[in-house]
């Protein structure tokens, strides 16, 4: 675990079982929040992270996970980037941008950008999440999708 007191970032790093091949680095702000997920793969000899998605912003309401103990660790793995950050924020995410590392470019490119759009209860929690993910690939056309998650508490 490492700690940048003058960035108020927390950074988790999680390493797979030994012979994957891959860690993930989970970064935290000061309030708990997921801001960036790297995950890095052995390349030619190399460590490379090969995706990073950072988390560009969040509301100021509870996510309706972070009451649920030990949700991260039950919810795992995510298959999705979108579950990721809702799994492992405080707060809700607004937006989310995932990069790619190009071998063909030697470079970052967005891959793709994920916008969240909430309907809350009298408490503030969502009881509606409207997710629309736009796909930017490296060549080819490009394409979007939407998921709808709907909330009731008891």
């Amino acid at each position: 675990m490492e700690i940048c007191l003058q960035c108020g970032l927390l950074v988790v790093k999680d390493v797979t079982p030994l012979g994957t091949g891959t860690t993930v680095d989970y970064t935290y702000d000061d309030k708990k929040n997921l801001r960036k997920i790297e995950f890095s793969s052995i390349v030619a000899g190399l460590w490379r992270v090969h995706t990073r998605t950072t988390i560009t912003g969040y509301d100021d309401k509870h996510s309706p996970f972070s009451a649920v103990k030990a949700y991260r660790l039950a919810s795992f793995p995510q298959n999705y980037n979108d579950q990721f950050a809702q799994a492992f924020c405080i707060h809700n995410p607004t937006q989310m941008k995932s990069e790619r590392y190009s071998t063909t470019r030697n470079i970052y490119y967005l891959a793709e950008q994920t916008d969240f759009d909430y309907t809350y209860n009298a408490q503030g929690y969502p009881t509606k999440i409207v997710v629309k993910t736009t796909y930017f690939p490296e060549t080819g056309p490009g394409g979007s999708g939407m998921k709808i998650y709907e909330f009731t508490y008891k």
